[in-house]
């Protein structure tokens, strides 16, 4: 649907009857709040993988990789601590599914101790100093560090993470439906006048002085 803004609040054009959208507070609004955005990760993270495919030529291998490491980042991201968004939980998702939670263990691992903080193997380096046969005025030629980066993005681990990322995808998908239905129950035993009088969905332009910020829940 589109969204305009008019007279300062939110309208939404695909719905004729709509004339006011009205703010939501409450566990319940703040969790579908917090599964829409983790829905656009997911997705996000979804279309990465996708366009991976694309980039086949030994060229774009810089490309390949920065979308294999944005797809992790973002699908790792929905599972991490945030002081302003509801953390998805692993165990729930992937109940009964060893596997599952194994695998993304490791892709957890691979974004926590690889990709965002350098401290597992998968890269290593090794300083050395190359030296002469000693039949010169100095004996170093010269100081030499050899280094090695696993390549993660191999056929396996590429099918895993998007199975990963389609089962969590249609469990948000699940849960937000379940919770908007318990919501619009909620909302419809409440007189239209006192539904008319809430405050309207208001909207604030992010601001670079906000970066550091922590925003605020619904």
């Amino acid at each position: 649907m589109e969204i305009s803004v008019k007279d300062g609040g939110f309208h939404i054009d695909g719905v004729p009857d709509a004339i006011k959208l009205i703010k939501l507070n409450g566990h319940n609004a703040r969790r579908v709040a917090d599964l829409a955005l983790h829905r656009s990760d997911l997705e996000f993270a979804k279309e990465c993988l996708a366009r991976i495919n694309k980039f086949l030529s030994p060229s774009d291998a810089v490309v390949r990789d920065a979308l294999w490491s944005t797809a992790i980042c973002q699908y790792i991201k929905c599972f991490g601590s945030s002081a302003s968004r509801g953390q998805l939980s692993a165990e729930k998702i992937f109940k009964g599914d060893t596997l599952g939670l194994e695998l993304h263990q490791y892709f957890k691992d691979l974004r926590n101790k690889h990709i965002i903080h350098d401290e597992n193997d998968v890269a290593q380096c090794w300083p050395g100093a190359a030296i002469n046969n000693g039949k010169k005025s100095y004996k170093v030629e010269l100081i030499i560090n050899f280094s090695l980066t696993a390549d993660t993005l191999v056929e396996e681990s590429y099918s895993n993470l998007d199975k990963l990322v389609g089962i969590s995808l249609g469990w948000v998908k699940d849960e937000y439906e379940r919770l908007c239905t318990e919501l619009t129950s909620e909302l419809e035993t409440v007189p239209y006048q006192e539904l008319f009088s809430r405050d309207s969905v208001a909207h604030r332009v992010p601001e670079i002085d906000g970066v550091g910020a922590k925003r605020e829940r619904p």
